[in-house]
């Protein structure tokens, strides 16, 4: 039928589209039929990106388990950038939106924030299918927008002190961007704590490896492990591993994760020890 009049009956058929070509193109890539994509009719594309705002109307809980189905199994790096395309990122996340054009300093990220956000998150999904977790990968450089837009030319030690130790910083605003883009999309508060718990934690592992005795490292990495889990500690170190590795700064030589799989050991040892 006329792909507009279908959309305007049901806009949640605008999220569906998304993701019946998301399924299909990575079923594609996983059997590695010659390299081809499958991708919309021109004249359902013109229509979906017409239609985009349609999406607003939607309830949030339509719209949520959508995104779980795709976040839990599918390719969400491929189906963000198609939510981009079709001018629902604005609507879907708001935060990750704002991240576009936000330039970070070249000496550590060589992307505007929403570009090395989409590349960790096409690292992360292939060694986590947490859906949670992916979306904390997702969010978890939202608040730089906040931080950088406070920097100004020439600031001093002690300015840029006050910034990292206020809400500013991007690690300490995540709670307000997280909570509020998470209920709006009907998430249950159990899950959008979760997320934020990554989100803020995203650079424990950075933390951890500040001190180099290893004696330190471990009583570190066992108190991170006392406040949290086996498993939500694994995720964390995932996050740091793709984080890392789309840093992409060979001066830093950041997507060395050496340090990384050594404090995973350190982890697996410790718990190891114990469950004895």
């Amino acid at each position: 039928g006329n792909p507009e009049k279908r959309f305007q009956e049901d806009a949640l058929r605008l999220l569906r589209a998304l993701r019946f070509v998301n399924i299909v193109n990575y079923q594609l890539r996983k059997k590695n039929v010659d390299n081809k994509l499958f991708d919309f009719d021109k004249t359902t594309w013109v229509a979906l990106q017409k239609n985009s705002n349609l999406i607003e109307n939607i309830a949030k809980e339509r719209i949520k388990e959508e995104l779980v189905k795709v976040f839990s199994k599918w390719d969400p790096f491929w189906f963000v950038a198609l939510l981009d395309e079709s001018r629902m990122l604005p609507i879907i996340f708001p935060s990750v939106y704002a991240t576009k054009h936000v330039h970070q300093p070249v000496r550590y990220h060589p992307f505007d924030v929403y570009t090395h956000t989409l590349l960790t998150l096409y690292e992360l999904q292939n060694i986590n299918s947490d859906y949670l977790v992916r979306l904390a990968m997702l969010y978890h450089d939202v608040g730089k927008v906040a931080q950088f837009s406070a920097y100004k030319d020439e600031l001093s030690k002690e300015e840029i002190k006050s910034i990292l130790s206020s809400s500013l910083n991007h690690r300490k605003w995540w709670p307000e961007l997280v909570k509020k883009d998470f209920s709006d999309l009907g998430f249950s508060n159990k899950e959008i704590n979760l997320i934020a718990w990554y989100v803020a934690n995203h650079h424990k592992v950075e933390e951890i490896l500040d001190n180099q005795d290893l004696d330190q490292r471990k009583k570190k990495l066992r108190k991170f492990l006392s406040e949290s889990s086996h498993q939500q500690v694994e995720n964390i170190l995932d996050i740091t591993m793709a984080d890392r590795h789309w840093q992409y700064n060979p001066l830093q030589n950041n997507s060395d994760i050496k340090d990384v799989i050594l404090i995973r050991k350190l982890l697996h040892q410790i718990h190891k020890e114990e469950w004895q």
